[in-house]
């Protein structure tokens, strides 16, 4: 609810002194932003998206995409392209004693003198999709192999469903390396009665000092199918910056 907040306010106050229905007037003057932005792009303010794709959650469940961007390290940038996969597997996870799967995700950029690389795996419990454990690492030219773990703490997982200008917290994490993190989500208007699931995450070291942030977009029918993905990376302490998005 970020347009017109000032006005916003102005309004439920006077719709508060007034006794009949004021609860009623102030809800649907709450939706106004939300009906504002939706009708700029074509999409109906009451349009429940899905907000995992179908198929999701089934072993073997796998997204591919081609991507194209730039690599900017030490204020040198340089263009880039490559592909970023996603896929839902049933690597072990040792020492768990429940049923769990994992989802492995992995970007592969190409540059002209070299290329990046960045994995991850996260896994989960079957029984009721919470997140367990997380390992990720990077490497790359003029980069050093780096790896860290993580283990969740305040666990909150992404809804089934959502509308428009509807948003929410995500998982944080406690890394190997001592850094935390901490995730939120929202779903935005797009074009043509699409919508951008947007998932924001910062990383710190102690209370002040972030070391690393990352923001995606996904733009997704009603069904949740993935139409394309932007994706940004910024590494404070190595000074690199990573954005790529595909085509639809």
């Amino acid at each position: 609810m970020k347009f017109f907040k000032l006005l916003l306010i102005t309004l439920v106050i006077f719709v508060s002194a007034t006794p009949s229905n004021s609860a009623q007037e102030s809800d649907i003057l709450d939706l106004l932003p939300a009906i504002l932005a939706a009708a700029r792009n074509n999409v109906i303010p009451e349009t429940v998206f899905q907000l995992y794709p179908p198929g999701w959650g089934v072993k073997g469940y796998t997204e591919n995409y081609n991507v194209t961007g730039t690599v900017k390290l030490n204020l040198v940038e340089a263009a880039v392209s490559g592909t970023y996969e996603l896929k839902i597997g049933d690597l072990a996870l040792p020492g768990a004693g429940l049923d769990t799967y994992s989802v492995s995700a992995s970007i592969e950029l190409e540059l002209l003198a070299g290329g990046i690389t960045s994995a991850g795996v996260m896994w989960y419990n079957s029984s009721n999709d919470a997140p367990l454990y997380i390992q990720v690492s990077a490497s790359g030219t003029g980069i050093a192999t780096r790896t860290k773990t993580g283990t969740p703490f305040d666990i909150s997982i992404l809804p089934a469903v959502a509308q428009v200008g509807d948003s929410g917290t995500l998982t944080s994490w406690n890394f190997s390396n001592g850094t935390t993190q901490f995730s939120n989500w929202s779903l935005e208007p797009s074009t043509a009665g699409h919508a951008l699931l947007i998932t924001e995450s910062a990383t710190y070291e102690g209370d002040d000092f972030p070391t690393t942030s990352v923001y995606q977009e996904e733009k997704i029918n009603e069904r949740g199918e993935r139409l394309s993905i932007y994706h940004e990376v910024f590494d404070y302490e190595i000074n690199l910056t990573i954005t790529i998005k595909s085509r639809e």
